[in-house]
Formats: C-alpha cells, structure tokens, sequence
C-alpha cells in the first residue's frame, strides 16, 4: 500500500485537478467523497483508486493510497469531509436501454440535476440525455445529490433537437411540462409504449424549439397561489406518472 504525505505530491495535484469540469472532460475521471460513494462507485465497476487515512478502509481489486488529513481537505469538497477519497472512471456512453428516457436541458441547480438522477433511476428512467449546457454531471454537489445513483444511470450528451427528432423517428413520444393553454392534465395522458420526458431551465423552462417537438404537453394541477413547481418537483412527478403506465 503506497504512502503519500505531502499535498505536492505529483498524483495529488492531478487529483485535484479533477474538482474542475475540463480537466475532469480531459481525463474521464472524476472524484468520489464518502463511504458510501466509493461503496457504490465499487459494484458499478468504475472505482479506479481509493485514498484513506486507515488501512482497514482499503479495498481489494484497486489501488489504495496511505494519506493523511491534510490531503483529504486538500481533496474534498465538504467542510467535514470523511476520511476516504475514490478516484473513478467516467462510463462509456451506451445507445439507448429503455423505452423511457429522461431528456435534461439547460439545468443549471447542481442541486436539481442530483435530484432528478436520483429520482430517475427510482423509477426506471435509467437512459438520461443532458445538453452541453446542463451543469457538469460530476459536480461534487451533483455527485452528493444523487447518492450514488449517477453510477446506474446511462448518460448521453446531446444536442436537444436533434435528439429528440431521431427518438421520435424511433417511436418515442416526447413529453414535456408546461403552463401553456394547450395542455393536458396528467389524467389525459395516453398509455405510451416508448416515452422521453423532457424538463429544461429552472427560470426559463424549455425553448420554443424544443416545445414544437413535444407530442404531449403536460400541466401538473395545483393550487392557484402557486405559480410553478420546483424543476426537480416537477420532473419527479411526471416520472412517477409514467413509469406508473403498464
């Protein structure tokens, strides 16, 4: 077991270079915090590397590094970080696996997009499409939101219209959210045998663009002195709906 004790340390300065998206891109790697995360990271086969400050924390089939506290602060995100570090590889993109599909475009909250990948993967919308412009997937905060669900999740980078026109060749019904006059009520949604549910920007919502693509155009009921639903809401509901559909 290799012993590191200085933040200089050449492999702990490319680690941290990992807390930033380009080089997270550059690498395909990206950091872990926690041991649950690095237990996850583990059955999904893309731990590469783990950091402890214990030996009883290594783990077998990885490398394991000896560190010490001031290289975990150096490393970690969280102001009370717990004493392990996993370095893991970024999945290949797979085509797609399921005939539901989450499309996210433009979500900016680190916060939203865990939320959403954990509750996608709850309810079986494990193919999740995110534009270029949606925050980094491997955001520390996105990472922490998801609870480890990112690791179960088939994630493709896409530019939404064109996406979306070539699901709908497949025979994917696009549905989306909206407070528009044109919209139905979830009760009036049909049985869809291959569904993309589409959810855009927290202030903005989805573009004109990308709203004439839609099949389906879905207002969730609510009480009048509410304005909108949190995006993260939103997309949890519609969710439920249609992985409800038998």
């Amino acid at each position: 077991m290799e012993e590191i004790r200085s933040v200089n340390n050449s492999y702990i300065k490319y680690l941290k270079s990992l807390k930033q998206k380009k080089y997270r891109k550059e690498h395909k790697m990206f950091l872990v915090e926690g041991y649950h995360l690095v237990e996850e990271a583990a059955k999904a086969k893309v731990l590469d590397a783990v950091l402890v400050i214990d030996k009883k924390d290594q783990i077998q089939g990885v490398k394991n590094y000896l560190i010490n506290c001031d290289i975990i602060k150096d490393l970690a995100n969280t102001v009370t970080p717990q004493n392990i570090i996993g370095v893991c590889f970024i999945k290949q993109k797979k085509e797609l696996t399921s005939n539901k599909v989450l499309v996210l475009d433009e979500i900016q909250d680190p916060g939203n997009l865990g939320t959403l990948i954990r509750t996608a993967i709850a309810f079986g919308f494990t193919d999740i499409a995110v534009s270029n412009n949606t925050v980094d997937i491997y955001n520390d905060k996105v990472i922490r939101g998801t609870q480890g669900m990112l690791f179960r999740a088939n994630f493709i980078e896409v530019e939404i219209k064109d996406f979306l026109s070539d699901l709908k060749a497949k025979g994917y019904k696009v549905v989306t959210t909206s407070l528009g006059k044109d919209c139905i009520t979830p009760d009036q949604l049909p049985k869809l045998e291959k569904s993309a549910l589409v959810l855009g920007n927290e202030a903005r919502g989805l573009k004109d663009e990308v709203l004439e693509l839609a099949d389906f155009k879905v207002t969730i009921p609510m009480a009048d002195v509410v304005e909108s639903l949190n995006v993260g809401v939103a997309g949890g509901i519609m969710m439920y709906l249609l992985s409800k559909q038998k």
